[in-house]
């Protein structure tokens, strides 16, 4: 690929620019210079867009994972994020299936082109689906069929992991006493149900000065009515998810069933189905939503079996049921052995305690 020239600029763990002045890089499809940093396309995980920034999540030579947040001046960040996430992907994919091809497992890896934003996505040890899911945009895309614009937008929110759009969001509040002054400001990615919490919440404290009471008055508005603006498909995702916060079974489920019957296939929806069973209005969730609860991500794996959210909420259910065989299957499909080891000392340790509770007294 050609290489691509661009202006940065660090910046620390609170967001904010390390420096004045702009720094120069450039990227070529097989290392990725960041001033006199030269990072090499095969130890880059993943480049993702945070609050208009971009994370770059990097391997080192011990196999640590750590985390880059730089500013690209103009319009190059988008740019840049997807030609390192193609490169990166398509050499994570290779290293992969170079590793299984020595182990004399051939088809063990198959790969798919995400729509939205031209990654390889590998599929290691899972059965084909209806749906993949994209780690580098972190998006559910149905396989064989035209991506909906929609789609590319719906992701698991940043604060309640629901499936949902999230959405930009920019609060400030402001106060004006004479001599005394001062301000707040928060800018965060929600989904609307939080984002309809976190609105009023910035609304209560503007009373406090009034100076920036028009602008949280337009925050809430753009909390309830800004899904009927940009939503079709999913209509109603919003209010669905907004009752599963506030534990309202029935209603969720029901506003969840209609986008599910209008959409087809979606693992987002009932993985959303599964948190609203698991979190009841009051104490805690049963044996019976458990299961009821795995079956619904058993059933969104099926949809889409690389689906993380869902198998990472599965795990801890089983271990709850005591399932031994279907988690010490679960695991084995994904390659975590240690974690599985985990899981079954937990359930050693679980069900000590529920024969003996009060070990002191013994």
């Amino acid at each position: 690929m050609d290489r691509t020239d661009f202006q940065f600029k660090w910046i620390d763990d609170e967001g904010r620019v390390t420096s004045f002045l702009v720094k120069r890089g450039w990227f070529d499809g097989e290392t990725l210079m960041l001033a006199d940093v030269a990072i090499p396309v095969s130890s880059i995980l993943r480049a993702q867009e945070h609050l208009g920034n971009t994370l770059l999540s990097v391997v080192d030579a011990e196999g640590s994972v750590g985390d880059l947040l730089v500013w690209f001046r103009g319009a190059r960040g988008a740019a840049v994020r997807q030609a390192v996430n193609v490169a990166a992907s398509a050499a994570w994919a290779d290293a992969r299936r170079r590793e299984f091809s020595a182990e004399g497992h051939e088809d063990g890896v198959r790969t798919e082109s995400c729509p939205y934003c031209l990654a390889t996505i590998p599929v290691v040890g899972l059965a084909r689906s209806a749906q993949v899911y994209c780690p580098y945009c972190d998006t559910v895309v149905t396989a064989g069929r035209d991506p909906h614009e929609e789609d590319r937008h719906l992701r698991p929110c940043g604060r309640c992991t629901l499936y949902a759009r999230p959405t930009d969001c920019t609060f400030f509040a402001a106060y004006y006493l004479v001599v005394i002054y001062g301000y707040w400001f928060e800018r965060v990615r929600l989904c609307r149900a939080c984002m309809r919490e976190e609105s009023w919440r910035w609304l209560g404290l503007n009373l406090l000065g009034l100076v920036g009471l028009p602008f949280a008055a337009w925050q809430v508005g753009r909390a309830y009515f800004g899904e009927r603006l940009s939503s079709t498909r999913f209509a109603g995702l919003a209010a669905a998810n907004s009752r599963a916060r506030k534990r309202e079974l029935e209603k969720a489920v029901r506003g969840y069933r209609e986008i599910q019957h209008r959409v087809g296939p979606c693992a987002g929806i009932k993985v959303n189905i599964a948190y609203a069973i698991l979190h009841p209005r009051t104490g805690f969730a049963d044996d019976s939503a458990q299961r009821e609860a795995a079956a619904e991500l058993e059933d969104a794996l099926r949809d889409c079996s690389n689906y993380v959210r869902a198998y990472e909420m599965l795990c801890p259910v089983y271990v709850r049921l005591a399932d031994v065989e279907r988690l010490t299957k679960l695991r084995t499909a994904w390659g975590d052995s240690d974690a599985l080891e985990t899981d079954l000392e937990r359930m050693k340790t679980r069900r000590a305690r529920a024969r003996n509770p009060y070990p002191r007294l013994h």
